[in-house]
Formats: structure tokens, sequence, C-alpha cells
């Protein structure tokens, strides 16, 4: 089942004291393949999720009793082994940090025992505390009522104040499975029936809580004869909150659950929503084994808010973010592990106006270096593999646009994504560079790869990586089947139409042609502040870097003329109308301005060309410029 509805028939009837074993596919149906891939995350369907075992009738259940779900085991299935944690696409589901990492990405996880070690994320290893996500009873037909009710009441509220946004999944007809139902309770179901996504009061459901594990007990409300009890989404391992969306360890399995019921418990307990107490299975961490990160109610941007504990969350997940990439982790790898190890998340205070403050405990244990404040960090080579989904793409045209890329080749396609910070660029460790120079890629041809100096991807890395290189992932796959040695950044500039920015004054300037009359490069993020000591944390886009500077420095930038002796003694808002000024009133063609609100030099500006061949756009050489040009 997938949609949950008192009509749903059941599948088999469980009598109380009773012990079973119940067999659960993964939360996607099977859709995420054990591979080096994100594609299949990036492409999931999530009308296709949620396919829970039952609903179960439990003898004697009545309306008002309370069902007891004892676990007293889940295992993963003999047969596989394995599990998954995912980044879903912005475009597709998006996740707890989406405005920092929009693209798909993916880590599986091999078990060994009660433990687990991923090839995507080295250096961890740490025991599961293995449960479900989902687990509840059939609503009646007045609960079910209340819940379309007030979530699409939800909806319509929102469609305004969150533009785009999905807040709510309303029943939806497509893909609504409900078993052995006849077509016309199928049909009822899937008009009516609540999605299985959110955990509800009434019932509980996809509560996601890694503490209803083996030795648990949950007691649920019944709202229907026979309880019609279902069961879901098992988890390998998850951490408190599971920041990603698909952010747990998810996989297939077997839970063994012993049912019982308390009578007309509803009534004499006072409960109208679940209650549960934990097993004695814990990972065992000490107090003082944690390294936590505190979060408030500002936001990454400098924007206060009143008591917002979701965006106090959100700062102690990009501080922990941020510490951990000292160590040579990319940022997708810890936003993947934060959400599937055992993180531990709490409110720390409620009550102090204006701030909420969080905290995120993450266990030192599970590296096998130290990530102590007192160990100075050591930068390891920890980027492994694919994170990143590929993108489909067409040819690369004739005239070495690169606006576009290869058709992917395999599992080991090259591909250069469009316009797009954070793609990966996938090369065949046995491909020589050679042979990549006089291919249409384009995008290492002529002065570039030569500059780097190598015959073969092996050795691009830690060139590359010497030089400093920064913008496209390069992701070097071997053909062994043995895990790849390295992922890294390679600079570039990638054509953008309808974007203008100055190509830096670099010898690596690729210089691609488009078909546009006017050339156009963009700048590799992240977007930087370049106030004198101002520490705040990079920028994604340049509007969020806009909003910083207004927000926290309290300025507009601004730009003055920089030619010497003008008279016009005016602060342009915008670049446009400044560069219209230079053009009309001193015949002068400047692609690049200095914000005056940074405290830097205007006259020591010069106008000169890129240096690489290909490339005509006029640009400002000077050394201090390279900071401001996110304004521009």
């Amino acid at each position: 089942m997938a949609s949950r509805h008192l009509v749903v028939p059941a599948i088999s009837s469980i009598k109380p004291g009773e012990t079973v074993k119940i067999e659960c596919i993964d939360w996607t149906g099977g859709q995420i393949g054990n591979n080096d891939s994100a594609d299949d995350v990036r492409d999931v369907d999530l009308t296709k999720i949620h396919y829970l075992t039952g609903p179960f009738d439990i003898e004697g259940a009545q309306p008002g009793d309370l069902l007891v779900v004892n676990i007293t085991d889940v295992q993963p299935f003999d047969h596989s082994p394995w599990g998954f944690t995912g980044v879903f696409s912005r475009k597709n589901g998006g996740g707890f940090l989406e405005e920092h990492y929009p693209n798909a990405s993916k880590a599986i996880w091999d078990f060994d025992g009660i433990y687990c070690t991923s090839r995507h994320i080295p250096g961890v290893r740490f025991a599961g505390l293995i449960h479900p996500g989902i687990l509840g009873c059939a609503p009646s037909a007045e609960v079910l009522a209340e819940w379309n009710r007030r979530e699409g009441e939800l909806i319509s509220t929102c469609a305004h104040t969150h533009e785009g946004k999905i807040v709510a999944q309303p029943p939806n007809t497509t893909n609504a499975h409900a078993g052995k139902a006849t077509d016309e309770i199928k049909d009822k179901i899937a008009r009516e029936g609540a999605r299985t996504v959110p955990g509800r009061p009434e019932h509980g459901g996809n509560v996601d809580i890694n503490n209803i594990s083996r030795g648990s007990k949950t007691y649920l409300p019944v709202h229907v004869d026979g309880a019609k009890f279902s069961v879901g989404d098992l988890h390998f391992s998850q951490g408190d909150g599971e920041i990603s969306f698909c952010g747990a360890i998810e996989m297939a399995g077997i839970i063994t659950i012993k049912f019982d019921l308390i009578k007309n418990g509803m009534k004499t307990r006072g409960l109208k929503s679940p209650v549960f107490r934990p097993g004695d299975v814990a990972p065992n961490f000490g107090p003082g084994r944690y390294l936590t990160f505190e979060g408030f109610s500002v936001d990454e941007w400098g924007k206060q808010h009143f008591m917002d504990a979701t965006v106090a969350y959100r700062q102690a997940c990009l501080r922990a973010i941020e510490y951990l990439k000292q160590f040579g982790y990319s940022g997708e790898q810890i936003y993947l592990l934060l959400s599937c190890a055992p993180i531990k998340g709490s409110i720390a205070g409620i009550v102090d106006i204006p701030n909420v403050c969080t905290t995120l405990g993450v266990p030192m244990d599970i590296f096998d270096f130290d990530i102590s404040i007192e160990a100075e960090p050591v930068r390891r080579d920890l980027v492994q593999l694919i994170l990143h989904a590929r993108r489909a793409c067409s040819e690369i045209q004739g005239d070495g646009n690169a606006d576009h890329c290869a058709d992917q080749v395999d599992a080991d396609a090259k591909c250069l994504g469009s316009g797009r910070r954070n793609e990966s660029l996938h090369i065949d460790a046995g491909t020589p560079i050679r042979a990549l120079e006089t291919s249409s890629e384009g995008w290492m041809k002529g002065a570039r790869a030569k500059k780097i100096g190598v015959t073969t991807t092996d050795s691009i890395c830690a060139r590359a990586v010497s030089q400093g290189y920064v913008g496209f992932t390069c992701v070097v796959t071997g053909t062994t089947g043995n895990p790849p040695s390295v992922l890294l950044p390679v600079q570039g500039f990638i054509s953008n139409r309808g974007t203008t920015s100055v190509c830096p004054p670099s010898p690596l300037c690729t210089g691609f042609s488009v078909t546009n009359a006017r050339r156009s490069h963009i700048p590799s993020s992240p977007y930087e502040c370049c106030f004198p000591g101002c520490k705040a944390p990079p920028c994604s886009y340049p509007k969020d870097l806009r909003r910083h500077v207004n927000s926290v420095h309290n300025t507009t930038v601004t730009y003055s003329c920089p030619i010497t002796g003008c008279k016009y003694d005016h602060a342009f808002k915008r670049k446009d109308h400044l560069l219209r000024h230079i053009r009309r009133k001193h015949n002068l063609h400047i692609t690049s301005l200095m914000p005056t609100s940074v405290d830097r030099s205007l006259e020591e500006q010069i106008v000169a060309g890129c240096s690489h061949t290909l490339c005509k756009e006029e640009v400002t050489q000077i050394e201090e410029l390279k900071k401001a040009q996110e304004f521009l």
C-alpha cells in the first residue's frame, strides 16, 4: 500500500501476543541501485514511494484501543547487505539544504554485521541502529477527512507565500497501490487516500525516529476495527532530522514484531497520539565524544528570524559541514553523512527571544582520524567516486560551444554541465589527455591542456590540485571496478547564454565561442563577500551575496566612475548605468568595475584583453578586483 485509507483490504490477520516476521522493500520500491551513479536518485519517481507492507488486522482491536508494537529485531535481507543515502535534486524532492546542494548525489553503504562503511565516504565506520521509518494504523473516515481538509487548506494558503514549493502531498491517483482491493475500491483509495509521506499526530506514520529500534515499544491509537497496521521504510542508520530527505541508510529487510493490545487505552491512558519507549540498544558513544555545533535563528545571509528552530538547525548543520570539509571531504559527502550517521540533534533553548538555540552533535569516534578542535585539521584525499548525477546531454556543437556536452558513453561517459556549478566530468582512467585535446569536448583544448602538462587522467589530479584549479568537478573512474583515487576541482569557465560576467585575465580561460553576438562567461562559485574583515560563509548565488551585503553591512553596492578627472560626482546603483555613462561621456569600453563600497583604489585600473587567444572580452587587470567580480 502507498496511501492511508480505512478501506484498504487487510492482507493477513495477527493475534495479540503473536510474534511475526514481516518483509519490507526499500522505500523507493527498488528504484535505487548499488552502483556509482546518482542518476537513479536524480530521476526517482516520487509517486512510487513508501510502498508499505500491510495492512494487517489485529484480532480484537477496536477504535479507542492502544496497539502495542514490540520490535524484537530488524535485519537486512541476506542477499542484499547494503543500503543507500541520497540527496534529491532540488527539482525533484530537494532536501533540508537544497539551496546549497541543489543536485542529486548518493552514497552506497555496505553492511558488515552491525557495522557499515561506504566507498563513497571513506574514513568512516559506525554501528547501525536499525529501525522502521514508518509504522501506524489506518485512519477512520473522520480522521482521514480531517487530514485532507487541513493539508488541502495549507496548500491553498501557501500558494502565494511559498510559490513553487510543495508544502503538502494531497491524494494522488498516480501509482496509488491498494493491494488486493477491487477496481472500485482502488479508485476510491486513489482519490481519497492520504499519502504516506508525512507523519501525522493521530496515528504516527512516517516519523523516522531512529530510537524505535530493537527492544522498543510503540503505543499506537486504534481508529478502525482490526487496527489495520502497516510498516515499512526500513533504515540501517539515521541521524536526527534525516536532513537530506532520502537521508537514512535506506534498505530492504525483515522486521520482527510482537503485538499486544491495551483495551480502551486511549481513554484510560489519556492518549490521542503515539507514544514510544526506546529499547536498550543504542550507539555506545560517551557524552564527551561528541563534537557539538550550535545553531541560532539567524540565517547564513545574516537575517534575523523570530524563534525559528528550522533556521537554527540548518545553521548547525552548515557549520558542521564547513568544519568537516577541512579534513578533505566535499560538502555533499558531509551532507550525506550527517543525514545517516548517529548524529544527535536537539533544541537547547526555545524561550530566549529572538533566537532558538539548537545543537548538532557529531560522534568523533566514527572517523578513523582525529576531528577534535585540539587537533589541527589535516586535509586528506577523501573525495571519492561519483557523487553527482550526470546530466542528460546533447552533442557538442561544431563551433566548440560548451553549452552542451557529449552523450554519455556507458558508465564512464564524459560530461560537462550546461552553465551550472558543481557539475561532474567523468573520464575513464585510461583515457589520454591528448585524445581529449582533439575531441569535441573542446574545454580541454590547446594551451590549457598543455599548461596542465600531463598525459593521463591518473596524473592530472595531483598536478591540478597543486596548481589550485577550481570550478568543475573531475571524477576519475577506474576501468577495473576498483574505487578511483581522486575527485578534484578543476578550473574552467563555461559559457552561459543570457549571463554576462567578466572573464578573468587568466591564461586558463577556455574562451568558448557562442552563437550570441555578445560573449559571456560565468565565474565559478561560491560567491564570497569581499568586505574587509567579513567572515561570512560563501554564498551559492549572486542574489544571496547582495542580500548579505545589504543586511549585514547595511549598505548597497554602488559604482562610481573610475576615469580620472571625471566631474560627474554621482554613484550609480546599477553597473550597466555606469558603463553607459563611460561609453557616452568618455568614449571608452570597460567590462568590469570595482564597487565603491569596497575600500580599494580605482585609479590603478587599466583596460586590457583576456590573455587567451580565443577570448575577445576586455577585462580590468587588477589583482584586487578578483573577489569583487561576484558583485558584477
